[in-house]
């Protein structure tokens, strides 16, 4: 396994993307990152990780610049050298939302790949009572042939209304919306949009967080009677047995599509595929 001391993760530098960030954003998104957390092959946390970061630190560099380090330990060689070594996202602070009541869908869109989140102002008017909407910034710093939607819930009850039309207006609104972009994006690029759903989940009487990749062209899937969370909840639970388990991810899987278990992270921090 190949091991990195002190990798400069992101700096006040202006970057390959002709973006800098202020010493005061950067020591957040420092403070904001776990240690020790994962990278992954083109930002897709629906995949197992490439790498494993740990040690960071936030330094000031001889120029004035300031910079996060970290050390990394390679987990995957072939994909980490495909990706071209490091590429980090974070959440810029720039978003949108409606009121004062905290968001229970948040929405998070990268600009690179889908344009100004300021484009997406409509989905905030999906919100209802006891179910606000809001849209947020998601940077990723490398070009991936596939655009990432993600959609993230508080509450796994919130989730599974979205995929069993619970609360049936204001999610196809929300679905006719997404796949309105997602045919625009298309049209005008190319490119395919995946969608993944971030919610906790209670598995061995504890909650972790779940993050569910619906490939492209799988938004409709959702809203039939044979997606239900709750079946993914007992089919997670009988795979992944006693283990005690910190993160996992599922994708649709076959056709008809069914749920597939990709990985979980469990309590040592190893990576089990499935």
């Amino acid at each position: 396994m190949t091991n990195i001391t002190a990798q400069v993760l992101a700096s006040t530098n202006i970057d390959s993307h002709g973006e800098r960030r202020s010493r005061d954003q950067l020591y957040q998104y420092f403070l904001d990152m776990p240690d020790p957390s994962f990278l992954y092959f083109e930002h897709d946390t629906s995949s197992p990780p490439v790498a494993r970061m740990h040690n960071k630190s936030f330094e000031q560099q001889e120029d004035g610049s300031w910079v996060i380090k970290a050390d990394i330990d390679v987990l995957d060689e072939v994909r980490f050298t495909k990706g071209g070594g490091i590429s980090i996202s974070f959440t810029s602070g720039h978003g949108l939302a409606r009121g004062t009541e905290a968001p229970a869908i948040t929405i998070l869109v990268d600009p690179q790949a889908f344009g100004p989140i300021e484009d997406y102002e409509e989905l905030i008017r999906c919100s209802e009572p006891g179910l606000p909407v809001a849209v947020g910034e998601l940077k990723r710093k490398g070009a991936e042939s596939t655009a990432i939607m993600v959609l993230s819930f508080v509450a796994f009850y919130m989730a599974s209304g979205f995929f069993e039309q619970v609360g049936a207006d204001a999610y196809n609104k929300l679905k006719s919306i997404l796949s309105r972009k997602e045919r625009e994006l298309e049209a005008r690029e190319g490119r395919q949009t995946a969608y993944h759903f971030m919610f906790p989940m209670e598995v061995g009487g504890r909650e972790i967080p779940v993050v569910l990749e619906l490939p492209p062209g799988h938004l409709e899937e959702t809203g039939r009677p044979t997606v239900s969370l709750d079946d993914a909840r007992s089919y997670v639970t009988s795979v992944v047995g006693d283990s005690r388990v910190r993160k996992v991810s599922l994708t649709f899987s076959g056709e008809p599509p069914h749920w597939c278990l990709k990985y979980f992270i469990d309590d040592e921090g190893a990576i089990v595929r499935t």
